[in-house]
């Protein structure tokens, strides 16, 4: 761990997001991952489906780990998630922020669908709701057992997507030798991960000081002990979070996974100079709450990386971070001779 900085000196924090990941040659869409949970099961039923040879490697670097792991991850397809997820591939695929929006549309889909039908107040026995029914393979008979559910279900696809990372990405990740040249030169003092994998303390720094705040991909953990998050992040704007949707809440599951807020620390002295620097993070909503700390932080200068010629993710960045900020702060930290808030082309 680098040594403490001193007043007056500067603090180099760098964010990541999937595009990180992504640049250096890995495989870490959710599409991705859909494509190995298909090919997985298909090598399982002996080829029903025609998959390329690529998928019948990639599904093997599995049973190559361990033969109890590769068992576990069977099973897991059987999760309402994935199985959900599998039924809309051709939707879901292309982002990586879709998965999560799938989970709250599905979720308060289903939950509106009983406000709707409920009578007084009061919850009756329930059938659920299609097109989800279908994907459920657990009774349930009450809203509570239904979110329960949905709660520990959502645990399984973490785990196995932990699995997919810390196996199949991470052969990718030992067969790369990829770097960024811009990060390369970089050499920040804090690292603020939003992904699951280890590609910068492989690639660049492994003594860097960091902050996995969506958790770290870990097969040793047990399925018990996954700390990944996946969810969603609502506004509520004064008003009482929904106790169903709770769970399903990245927030929530931070604090239950203990992942930590490391980041918050690097934010308080207000003798110290930050500059933040953003690279594959495409400035959601769905991270607005910690994306507004670090930008609104005091001394801080911030830079977004993205990549040259390609305007229009620029353009898509600006349009979130108009969410997560409102247009007139926006326009107060990107406009004037000094910006607090730059886009660089890299």
């Amino acid at each position: 761990m680098k040594g403490q900085l001193r007043m007056g000196e500067n603090m180099k924090i760098l964010v990541i997001g999937n595009g990180f990941d992504r640049q250096h040659g890995l495989s870490t869409n959710y599409g991705d991952f859909l494509d190995f949970c298909k090919a997985v099961t298909n090598v399982r039923a002996g080829g029903k489906i025609e998959i390329t040879r690529d998928d019948i490697e990639r599904a093997g670097i599995l049973n190559s780990k361990d033969v109890l792991l590769a068992e576990e991850f069977y099973k897991l397809m059987n999760s309402f998630w994935i199985k959900l997820f599998l039924d809309r591939e051709a939707i879901l695929k292309p982002n990586w922020i879709n998965f999560e929006t799938e989970i709250e549309n599905t979720v308060k889909n289903i939950l509106n669908e009983y406000n709707r039908t409920s009578s007084n107040g009061e919850y009756e026995k329930i059938e659920i709701p299609a097109p989800y029914n279908r994907f459920v393979s657990a009774p349930v008979s009450e809203i509570k057992d239904l979110f329960d559910y949905l709660r520990d279900e959502l645990a399984k696809l973490s785990r196995a997507l932990e699995i997919y990372l810390d196996t199949v990405v991470d052969k990718e990740l030992e067969n790369s030798e990829a770097k960024i040249p811009a990060i390369v030169e970089l050499k920040p003092d804090k690292l603020l991960s939003f992904n699951y994998t280890r590609t910068y303390f492989e690639r660049y720094d492994s003594s860097v000081e960091y902050d996995y705040i969506h958790g770290k991909a870990d097969i040793r953990k047990g399925n018990k002990d996954c700390n990944l998050i996946i969810g969603f992040d609502d506004y509520y704007q004064g008003k009482i979070p929904t106790l169903e949707l709770v769970p399903f809440e990245k927030y929530y599951q931070r604090i239950v996974h203990k992942t930590g807020a490391k980041y918050t620390k690097w934010l308080e002295d207000k003798n110290i100079n930050r500059e933040i620097y953003f690279y594959g993070h495409s400035m959601t909503p769905a991270d607005g709450d910690i994306l507004k700390q670090l930008i609104g932080a005091p001394n801080t200068k911030t830079f977004i990386y993205y990549r040259k010629d390609y305007e229009k993710d620029r353009a898509e960045m600006i349009q979130n971070l108009a969410v997560v900020l409102t247009p007139a702060e926006l326009i107060k930290i990107t406009g004037g001779d000094e910006p607090s808030l730059q886009f660089v082309p890299i």
